[in-house]
């Protein structure tokens, strides 16, 4: 039966194919479990015995948490803030790498390190930073520099800068690529030709290339989200 396809049959049937991996993925690790979890949210139900409804009941409880209420600041805050810095950061880095040809792939290369790095092994290096004297890097500087050292993450007021700082450091990998890819996939003619009607590189970022790049940044903005 597949012999009397024609090839745009053919075309369509391999696409599908190749789609159905990731839709069986995403439907078994993403968008099952997220279902079921909204199902439990409206039980009472301790593991082991039987699933009973609860209603409203359990997001009444939520609502009146004041920890629940701390942590979706956190999370808030941790949004907000994180988001923009590593878009700002990702984006300079990128644009300077594009224009640099010399050790380009192997500079490209090790900004992408931290984004294949393990969790385990990410944590356990910030850790080390953050750790006092004479372990913390960071504690030492601050001792050469005759600074009050500096508890990150004991303080109430570091602990989510301090979370902060490695997630960003993390992701930033991931979003220099992309950026790069979508510095590579802009015509090099509109630049040249900004460039012979003597326009500044200043106007050519802000009315070439960020315009050129916004559905790069909604996607590194949706995915970082």
């Amino acid at each position: 039966m597949y012999h009397r396809l024609s090839i745009r049959q053919k075309q369509i049937v391999w696409a599908w194919a190749f789609l159905a991996v990731p839709i069986v993925f995403y439907v078994v690790i993403r968008f099952y479990p997220t279902a079921n979890a909204m199902v439990i949210s409206f039980q009472n139900w301790n593991l082991l015995g039987d699933r009973t409804w609860a209603g409203w009941v359990n997001y009444a409880k939520l609502w009146n948490d004041p920890v629940f209420w701390k942590v979706f600041r956190n999370t808030f805050v941790y949004l907000l803030i994180g988001t923009p810095v590593s878009l700002v950061i990702s984006f300079v880095i990128a644009y300077h790498l594009d224009r640099l040809r010399f050790m380009h792939g192997f500079l490209r290369m090790l900004y992408f390190l931290p984004f294949m790095t393990t969790a385990v092994a990410m944590a356990w290096v910030w850790r080390w930073f953050y750790q006092p004297v004479p372990i913390g890097l960071f504690n030492n500087v601050l001792a050469t520099a005759g600074i009050p050292q500096v508890e990150f993450l004991r303080s109430t007021t570091l602990a989510l800068p301090a979370i902060l700082a490695p997630a960003v450091w993390a992701g930033l990998g991931f979003q220099i690529i992309i950026f790069m890819a979508g510095l590579r996939a802009i015509p090099r003619s509109y630049y040249e030709a900004a460039r012979i009607d003597g326009v500044s590189n200043w106007t050519i970022l802000w009315e070439i290339t960020l315009p050129l790049l916004k559905p790069t940044i909604v996607f590194i903005v949706v995915f970082s989200s």
